[in-house]
């Protein structure tokens, strides 16, 4: 009796679970997009380079930095020191697009400067930051 109402509990459980499986494997394919691969210097530098050119700022260096240790662990935060100048318009732009771009993002730290002279009126901003990714 026991084994016969485990066995109804698994049909009943089971409907619609082709449809359930194809929605987790969409789904999982969604968010792997937004993964960066470490490995890929150059396109994940591009990335940065395209939102300079989407929001007029200047970037004055954008590094990705050693990843730290990985373990057993099948994503990790990926390290990028940036620093960049714009005016407040520009600067608030290129952050909102990082918090809700391409890429799942964590700021780290940021700094602020409004610079004198000649280009007064702008900001230079450091920023760490980390995007989710594969090793």
């Amino acid at each position: 009796a026991k084994q016969a109402h485990v066995m109804l509990t698994n049909v009943r459980n089971s409907a619609g679970l082709p449809q359930q499986t194809e929605m987790i494997k969409q789904s999982t394919k969604l968010l792997e997009g937004r993964l960066i691969k470490a490995s890929q210097l150059a396109t994940n530098l591009q990335y940065f380079y395209r939102l300079e050119s989407d929001t007029g700022l200047k970037l004055t260096d954008v590094r990705q930095n050693q990843v730290g240790r990985t373990g057993t662990s099948l994503y990790i935060g990926i390290p990028y020191s940036v620093t960049f100048q714009g005016n407040f318009k520009q600067v608030l732009e290129f952050l909102q697009r990082i918090e809700s771009g391409k890429y799942f993002s964590k700021f780290s730290s940021i700094s602020f400067n409004k610079t004198t002279g000649a280009t007064g009126g702008m900001l230079n901003v450091s920023m760490n930051i980390e995007l989710l990714g594969t090793p």
